[in-house]
């Protein structure tokens, strides 16, 4: 009777298991990839300033990756994407892009999706080739450093607001904060990077309304035909 108590008190004081969910699988590959002396698999970097890289194992996404962070953030609704080393993820995405993927900077983007438009409760952002349509639609506008007034551009069959930037120093999250109406309903949003081929980035963000689900991953060709 005493050793029941006694594992009654142990069961008691012994945190909740973590729920079994396809939205936490993303959390468990990267606890998986922390626990690993050198990256192997699916995991393909693991960078000491915070944040893990892991393949994304979609069968439809051959050439596609994950930047996310070390520590649980859910994602761009998230008040931690504007602080370190998150807020830095998208110049250190850049640079894995860069380093993973064959293409000049207009060929490569980054991207990621609203509340509504991701599956998994980890913030992840995409990093993949630029669908080839979008990269001529962004060289053949003329886009300049801020926020643009309505009409928005088509891009991927969705509106987007567009600006474009000498470098990702300043953070793509604070950018989108500048917004007018962005911060009110972060979770909204999706946010997209894409390289330019006269230099700087194009920063793209659409967001989730009736009949819209905001995903900048659309912008993305994650096969790299």
């Amino acid at each position: 009777m005493r050793r029941l108590l006694v594992l009654a008190l142990v069961a008691a004081c012994a945190p909740p298991p973590e729920p079994d969910t396809h939205a936490n699988g993303l959390y468990r590959a990267m606890r998986s990839c922390l626990a690993e002396a050198e990256p192997s698999g699916d995991c393909t970097l693991i960078d000491r300033r915070g944040f893990v890289v892991i393949k994304d194992d979609d069968p439809a996404k051959p050439a596609a990756w994950l930047i996310v962070p070390d520590v649980e953030v859910t994602g761009i609704e998230d008040s931690r994407t504007l602080d370190p080393p998150v807020v830095e993820f998208w110049r250190y995405g850049w640079e894995v892009g860069q380093a993973l993927l064959p293409r000049p900077p207009e060929g490569i983007g980054l991207a990621i999706n609203s509340v509504a438009g991701r599956s998994q409760n980890l913030l992840h952002i995409h990093i993949s080739c630029v669908d080839p349509v979008v990269a001529r639609t962004l060289a053949a506008t003329r886009i300049g450093p801020d926020w643009a007034a309505e009409p928005f551009l088509t891009l991927a069959g969705d509106a987007y607001n567009v600006r474009k930037v000498a470098s990702l120093d300043r953070s793509p999250f604070l950018l989108l904060a500048e917004l007018p109406g962005a911060n009110e309903d972060k979770g909204a949003q999706s946010l997209g990077v894409i390289g330019a081929a006269d230099g700087g980035f194009y920063i793209v963000t659409d967001s989730t309304e009736p009949g819209v689900v905001a995903e900048a991953e659309a912008l993305l060709d994650e096969d790299c035909r």
